[in-house]
């Protein structure tokens, strides 16, 4: 819901600090208004960074940055690594380590985790060449519908990964 659609829906709107009439209401409160406009504006952009726990740092940087090309943004030795993916990050840690917490809360976790990287239409068969190529097998190709495309692969630590064609997830 737009800005407008909210004061049109409320039936008020403001002219030199005072409520006017506008055919709905007579009056409405403020407070109550300036709430209803601040949740309906409120909204999650994206998901900013996702964390994976892994055995080995230098192993993972050498699949993240070496093979697949993500540049590192930053780096604790024996503790995490991070890349950039797009606008993305990407955060690597050693659970034991991140288990402990510190400066901010603990985190951790085992198990075959799974993430989904997004590239355009264009680029999508030059990532499964380049992955192909670099010695990792696709586990499987799937066909989404609507001409959208994923594979899967995995990573050293068998966390499942999977290239996606840009749009499948959009909201239109």
């Amino acid at each position: 819901m737009s800005f407008i659609d909210i004061l049109v829906n409320a039936g008020a709107y403001w002219y030199n600090g005072k409520p006017k009439h506008c055919g709905y209401v007579e009056h409405v409160n403020a407070k109550k208004l300036v709430e209803i406009i601040e949740k309906s504006l409120m909204e999650i952009k994206k998901i900013k960074e996702t964390c994976l726990y892994v055995a080995d740092l230098q192993r993972t940087r050498s699949f993240y940055e070496g093979q697949l090309g993500l540049p590192v943004i930053g780096e604790v030795k024996g503790r995490h690594i991070f890349f950039r993916a797009g606008a993305s990050v990407l955060l690597c840690f050693l659970p034991e380590m991140s288990k402990k917490g510190g400066t901010l809360p603990p985190h951790f976790g085992s198990g075959q985790l799974h993430l989904a990287f997004e590239v355009s239409r264009e680029d999508y068969d030059g990532w499964k060449n380049k992955i192909e190529e670099a010695g990792i097998p696709v586990e499987q190709e799937y066909d989404w519908g609507r001409g959208y495309l994923s594979f899967y692969f995995r990573d050293p630590d068998q966390h499942l990964l999977e290239i996606v064609m840009e749009g499948m997830w959009e909201k239109n």
